[in-house]
């Protein structure tokens, strides 16, 4: 049996001896009998070579990324409190309302 992953961004196919192709999808892996195929195996990439540091250095983008979400929020509150007249823009951009004594 031969192992083949497919590290390509596309499905690859293998043609087999009883006529079918049988197709691998990007990052499936499947074996196949190796006097079962025909013809030459299609270029399905190389894997990817992870750094160590690559788990930590995502978990911390993550946790920047939360920090900013909630940064943003925050602000888009405190913006919210200077709009007077509900329209979205800080200031009163529409004639406020007049109340008689």
């Amino acid at each position: 049996m031969k192992k083949l992953t497919n590290h390509t961004a596309g499905p690859k196919g293998v043609n087999l001896k009883n006529g079918t192709t049988r197709w691998i999808e990007p990052g499936e892996t499947v074996e196949i009998d190796a006097g079962d195929i025909v013809g030459d195996v299609p270029d399905l990439g190389k894997a990817g070579k992870a750094e160590p540091d690559d788990a930590a250095l995502i978990d911390a983008v993550q946790a920047e990324n939360a920090a900013l979400k909630k940064e943003v929020a925050d602000l888009k509150a405190q913006i919210a409190k200077f709009d007077a007249d509900g329209d979205g823009k800080p200031g009163g951009s529409k004639a406020g309302s007049k109340t008689q004594n």
